[in-house]
Parts: C-alpha cells; sequence; structure tokens
C-alpha cells in the first residue's frame, strides 16, 4: 500500500474518531443539542431511538472504540505487520457493515437521517474500500519451483487469515443488531392509582392562550389542577417527543405544589401521520402516537382522577411503554368495556384535530415540540429553570 493511500486511511479513519466523539459527548449530555440539529431535526429522530443503544449503552461509544483502533492500526499496517493487517480488516468490516445496517435502519426503519452519523459511515465505507482493495494476500509458490532452489521467506497474509477476521466482523455486527433490539425493553414498573385532585366531572372552561390567539376549552383536555384555578398553562406534547418527554415530568412536579392557584392543560399533537396530515410519512420514533394520544384522552373522558396515574405510566421511562401496554394500563383503570366504548366516540378525533390545527397555526412562529402556552405568552422547547418555576408560582 503506498504512502498516499495510508495517509487518507488515516486521514478519515481521525475524522471519525472526531465525529463519534462528538456524539459520545452528546449521549452523555442530555441538554446538549449537536450543531446544526435543533429539536426536531433527522438527527433528534434517530439518535433518540433505541437503535441509538446498544443494551441501553450508546453505539457512539463503539463506534469511538472502533476507529481509534483503526486510526492507530493505520500506523502499524505501513510495516505490512501481519497481526496489524488482520486486525485491521476486522476493525473495518466491523465498521462498514455496521454502517451498512445503520443506513438500512434510517432509510427503512426510521425514514429520518443523522448527518454526523451518515459522515461517520461513509469514512467507514470508504476505509473499508481502500485497505480491501490493498490487502497483502500472500501469493502460493507452486511446488516445483521450491524444489529447484530455496526460496525467501513467503511474503503476506494467507487469504485464510483475513477470512476468519471477517467471520468474526460479521458475528460482531449480529451481536450489535440484537443489542440493539434490547435496548428500551425493560417493562416500566406498575403504578398505583392516584385520583390527585381532578374531579370525575372536570367542567370545561374557556381561556384563551397567548394573548388570544387560542381559546383552548380547558377541561376537555385532561387538566391538572382546579378550574377556578388563577392561572392556566398549556402543554402541546406529544407522547413520543424526546424533548416532551424530557419537560413533562418537570411540569408537574412544578405544578402539583401549587394546583389550587394554576392549572395545567395537556394538549395532545400526535406527530403521526395516521392522524395528522402535516406529517406525509411517519418517523420511527413517533410510531403510534395518535393511539397513545386518543388513550390519555380517553382515560381522560372517562375518569378524570385516574388520568394522572396513566399521565406517569406513560412518562416514567425513556420510550412511552408499548401500545398493548399502555391500552392494557388504560383498561385497568376505566374498565375495558368503558375504554372500548369512549375509544369509539369521534369527538377523541375532534379533539385531536383542535391540537393539531394549533400546532400549525400562523400563530406560532416555530414548529416545533414541546410548546407551552400561557395567556401571556409562548414558549417553545425547554424553559429556563427560573422560567419554569415562575410559570406555577402563584402570584405570577
Amino acid at each position: 500500500m503506498n504512502k498516499n493511500t495510508i495517509r487518507l486511511i488515516r486521514i478519515l479513519a481521525f475524522v471519525a474518531v472526531a465525529l463519534a466523539a462528538y456524539l459520545a459527548w452528546h449521549s452523555l449530555n442530555k441538554d446538549a443539542v449537536l450543531a446544526g440539529c435543533g429539536e426536531g431535526s433527522g438527527c433528534e429522530e434517530v439518535l433518540q431511538t433505541k437503535w441509538s443503544s446498544w443494551f441501553g449503552l450508546p453505539v457512539s461509544f463503539g463506534a469511538l472504540a472502533t476507529y481509534v483502533a483503526i486510526f492507530v492500526l493505520a500506523f502499524r499496517i505501513a510495516a505490512d505487520k501481519r497481526g496489524a493487517w488482520i486486525a485491521m480488516v476486522f476493525f473495518v468490516l466491523l465498521a462498514s457493515l455496521s454502517g451498512l445496517w445503520f443506513v438500512s435502519l434510517q432509510i427503512f426503519v426510521l425514514h429520518a437521517y443523522c448527518k454526523y452519523c451518515s459522515a461517520i459511515h461513509f469514512c467507514g465505507l470508504l476505509i473499508a474500500f481502500l485497505v480491501l482493495k490493498n490487502l497483502p494476500l500472500r501469493k502460493e509458490e507452486k511446488p516445483e519451483k521450491s524444489k529447484k532452489k530455496k526460496s525467501a521467506p513467503p511474503t503476506g497474509v494467507p487469504a485464510a487469515n483475513f477470512l476468519y477476521a471477517g467471520t468474526l466482523a460479521l458475528v460482531g455486527v449480529g451481536v450489535l443488531m440484537f443489542g440493539q433490539t434490547r435496548s428500551g425493553l425493560v417493562k416500566p414498573e406498575p403504578i398505583s392509582q392516584s385520583s390527585g385532585v381532578i374531579g370525575t366531572s372536570f367542567p370545561v372552561k374557556t381561556v384563551s392562550m397567548a394573548k388570544g390567539a387560542f381559546p383552548v376549552n380547558v377541561g376537555e383536555y385532561p387538566t391538572l389542577g382546579s378550574i377556578d384555578a388563577e392561572h392556566f398553562v398549556a402543554h402541546l406534547f406529544d407522547y413520543t417527543c424526546p424533548a416532551c418527554r424530557k419537560l413533562h415530568p418537570d411540569l408537574v412536579a412544578a405544578q402539583q405544589p401549587n394546583q389550587q392557584h394554576v392549572a395545567l392543560t395537556l394538549i395532545p399533537m400526535p406527530l403521526d401521520a395516521a392522524c395528522n396530515p402535516g406529517i406525509s410519512q411517519t418517523a420511527y420514533i413517533h410510531m403510534n402516537a395518535c393511539a397513545y394520544a386518543k388513550l390519555g384522552l380517553a382515560v381522560w373522558r372517562a375518569k378524570p382522577e385516574a388520568y394522572l396515574s396513566f399521565d406517569h405510566f406513560m412518562f416514567q421511562g425513556e420510550y412511552p411503554p408499548g401500545t398493548d401496554q399502555a391500552t392494557a394500563y388504560a383498561a385497568q383503570l376505566v374498565g375495558q368495556d368503558t375504554l372500548t366504548k369512549v375509544l369509539a366516540d369521534p369527538q377523541l378525533d375532534v379533539l385531536l384535530r383542535v391540537g393539531i390545527s394549533m400546532f400549525y397555526s400562523p400563530s406560532l412562529e416555530r414548529k416545533v415540540l414541546p410548546i407551552i402556552m400561557t395567556p401571556e405568552k409562548i414558549i417553545y422547547g425547554y424553559p429556563e429553570t427560573a422560567e419554569l418555576a415562575q410559570l406555577f408560582a402563584p402570584t405570577h
């Protein structure tokens, strides 16, 4: 392999190491936002799914270790060391095959694309091409020639050794795929029913939000607090939205001590093409968002005092529970017959359309979840700690 090719491999490996390290840092700093990847971007769609983890650990750490090994080995193969070449083939095949797997996930499963991930995979595939194209395969001499004169020690690496390295790489990718399918499958712990302060016949009251831009029928949507509260806060959310799942427990925790003074109304806005005409194709992370939204509305309409338990159940993990789990828990709270009857009520679809219409209204400058509305203002994304506390202050 000539020096220019080796130099190119080192550069590509270094770029991949830098990008993988950036993604690994991001996975440890949940509050950080990747440069050029805001909320709702393809990066978020990819990095917030179970496919970004291996048995719960970020796959970026595996990528970082793999490309560090490739970068180090790129200095060893220059000396045509046999062991270095075999190790290099193993790691470049592991990286490139994993890259093909991740690209396939983005195209066929997630329907979303992470530019940092794609750049790493491109580096891996190009490195694999350069390495495999320049393999120092051992040339076997013919027996008759070796008898005539003493031949020099054979150079290169037997093809069988590279075959073993490739087989191990395939096994490694299989382990990666298995570990990803097991991520995010921890069953949430059952939660005892909590009645909160919500009555079974919660009345409806119209409150103007965002300086009159949005009249919200408090009571038609799940509302934590009293209909006679001094102030109202509305949360436009999606059960499957990672940023919403991060914010929601903090919102509820901040509201509960002041629930007699400030009520929190929860308005679902599913990012799911099944009920949202603004979504052309549902991303993997938002699959079943419409079903979750209808379940939440159904529990509220059937038994308002049970909604807080359902809310805790839906938001207690990194990912929402499966639809079967959510449905079973909703049935446990309100009764199977009641749940079936309420889910068939067309009024649920009407309520969903109202929330969706709010999201796409010209009055909202940014089409990104979560969104918090008060009678005076709109807050996009996660508010500052002081601002979050102020939202539910009795005298705010």
